[in-house]
């Protein structure tokens, strides 16, 4: 990879991009790895289910609470 000799705040308007988002790290939710396994596991039970039956599936279950 090669590097410029360009500042962050050149490469960031050249790109359209917000200089914030080089700063800042992306965090997942607490519960992100439940939801996800979960997910895996309603789409391996239920096949070629659409999304909207696996959510509707995953929203009715006890271990679900979105946030309010």
């Amino acid at each position: 990879m090669d590097v410029l000799d360009v500042s962050e705040r050149r490469a960031c308007r050249a790109l359209g991009q917000h200089r914030s988002t080089q700063r800042k790290v992306p965090r997942g939710r607490d519960d992100e790895a439940a939801l996800t396994a979960d997910l895996v596991e309603l789409a391996r039970r239920y096949g070629r289910s659409g999304y909207e039956s696996v959510h509707a599936r995953q929203t009715r279950s006890l271990r679900f609470c979105p946030a309010l």
